[in-house]
């Protein structure tokens, strides 16, 4: 995915706390598996819930 569609996606969707980590976890290959894991496990305390 484009590097500013994701930026993007974060700023909008993310809570504040996470956002710098999981940008910076999306820029590694090696740790873009982990950003992804957390929408799958632990969405509630990552999304912003609206």
């Amino acid at each position: 995915m484009d590097k500013e569609q994701e930026k993007r996606i974060v700023k909008r969707f993310f809570t504040k706390r996470i956002q710098d980590r999981v940008l910076f976890e999306l820029s590694s290959e090696k740790k873009r598996v982990k950003a992804l894991n957390r929408l799958c496990h632990d969405y509630d305390k990552t999304l912003i819930p609206d």
